[in-house]
C-alpha cells in the first residue's frame, strides 16, 4: 500500500476499552503531506501523533515507536499487500 495523497489516520485506543464503529479514539497517527517538492526530491516523512490525555511515559514511548512502524509498514515497504 502506497501514499495516494490521502490522509488515513491510525486511531489509538486505550487496552480493554470497546472500540466499535461509534467509539471515540483517545488519539491518533497521521502521516502529514508536505510540499510536492519535498515529497518528490527528500526521503523524509512527517506524522501527526496525538496522544491519549492520561497516557504515561512509557504509552507515549509505545505510540511514537507505532508511528516508525507505521510508516515502515506502509508507506516504504516495497511489497504489494493487495
Amino acid at each position: 500500500m502506497k501514499c495516494c495523497g490521502c490522509t488515513v489516520p491510525f486511531h489509538v485506543y486505550k487496552v480493554g476499552r470497546e472500540h466499535g464503529k461509534d467509539a471515540v479514539p483517545d488519539g491518533k497517527i497521521v502521516k502529514k503531506m508536505k510540499s510536492l517538492a519535498t515529497e518528490l526530491f527528500t526521503d523524509a516523512n512527517a506524522f501527526d501523533v496525538e496522544f491519549p490525555q492520561d497516557a504515561t511515559t512509557e504509552e507515549k514511548a509505545m505510540i511514537a515507536g507505532s508511528a516508525v512502524l507505521i510508516n515502515e509498514m506502509f508507506f516504504e515497504s516495497s511489497e504489494d499487500w493487495d
